[in-house]
């Protein structure tokens, strides 16, 4: 089912964590690369999650991020800053603290040449505007997935709590080129446990119900493949999938029950690119469509524009979530 790769903390609150170990292999999240930032950085469940398989912490491989600027993706990012760097009122901004070496170390060397970072003890974090920070790590995380996988590494995906993280990397492209998107409201699909659930429960009911859990995800993940390759009839693939995702929603949902799981549903949108052709038929920014109900929930669709990365890869980019974790859906 593939991972998350939450961004922009290292650390993702307890809903986006339960999230990932309900319905995907786990999650993964950028870390700092020296140990002792590293140590600092991710506390002891985190390591225990990952010595059971279950997290992965990941750093940017050097090839990633690559000497020559000009030729790789790394030339939009820099490009972004050095505009930032000249923004009146960005300096201004509340402070996002990053862990040293978290970043590649030309990077953080940019950051401070543009007078875009601070970093007041060298056995600190480093300081960076917000918009700075959440631009960066959220351009990293999504480079890093496609790395993984075009590396045949594993299938993350990526995932945030942050709309504002999120909508930089939709919009920073060198290109100017646009692209459109489905915009999947799955919240009442993929519940998350209460607060109060433990992780251990969590855990077990991981284990005790992987077969009910895979199900319902097959079924999600067709439903966004399907609207992304048949984007003109996007109420037929709803009708389509509607009884497999009912009966899965269903199965879930009763097993969480007998299992003492109280759920709670919050708002989980999936950003989906689909093919260019369709720009301009779908990009109506703002409006919304009920699709279909799957378990007496609404399934709920927008179309939106988006503005690829540098490297954009039809097939993968832009397949990414967005968790709104103070957001409960009544």
């Amino acid at each position: 089912m593939g991972a998350l790769l939450y961004y922009p903390f290292v650390v993702p609150p307890p809903e986006v964590i339960y999230q990932s170990l309900l319905y995907w292999d786990g999650f993964a999240s950028v870390v700092p690369q020296e140990k002792r930032f590293y140590d600092r950085a991710v506390p002891a469940p985190l390591k225990e999650l990952g010595d059971r398989g279950l997290y992965r912490p990941l750093t940017v491989r050097a090839p990633l991020y690559g000497a020559d600027w000009r030729s790789t993706w790394a030339k939009a990012l820099s490009s972004q800053l050095r505009r930032m760097a000249v923004q009146p009122g960005v300096r201004t901004e509340p402070a996002f603290h990053m862990w040293p070496t978290k970043l590649p170390n030309r990077l953080e060397r940019e950051l401070l040449r543009l007078r875009l970072a601070t970093w007041p003890d060298d056995s600190g974090p480093i300081v960076v505007p917000r918009p700075v920070g959440e631009l960066i790590i959220a351009t990293l995380a999504r480079e890093i997935a496609v790395d993984l996988e075009e590396r045949a590494d594993g299938a993350l995906y990526p995932y945030t709590d942050s709309p504002t993280a999120r909508r930089q990397t939709m919009h920073m492209t060198v290109r100017g080129d646009r692209e459109a998107a489905w915009e999947v409201e799955l919240g009442r699909v993929l519940p998350t446990p209460a607060p109060t659930t433990s992780l251990s429960d969590v855990l077990a009911f991981r284990e005790r119900h992987a077969d009910e859990r895979a199900r319902l995800m097959r079924a999600v993940h067709r439903l966004l493949g399907d609207l992304r390759r048949d984007y003109e009839h996007p109420s037929d693939v709803i009708t389509e999938l509607r009884r497999e995702l009912d009966e899965a929603a269903k199965e879930h949902r009763s097993a969480g029950r007998a299992a003492g799981i109280a759920w709670a549903s919050r708002s989980v949108a999936a950003t989906v690119g689909v093919a260019a052709a369709a720009l301009g038929a779908l990009v109506v920014p703002d409006v919304g469509w009920l699709m279909g109900a799957v378990s007496g929930y609404a399934i709920n669709i927008a179309t939106r524009e988006i503005r690829p990365m540098l490297a954009y890869r039809p097939e993968r980019d832009d397949f990414s979530y967005l968790h709104k974790v103070r957001k409960e859906l009544q």
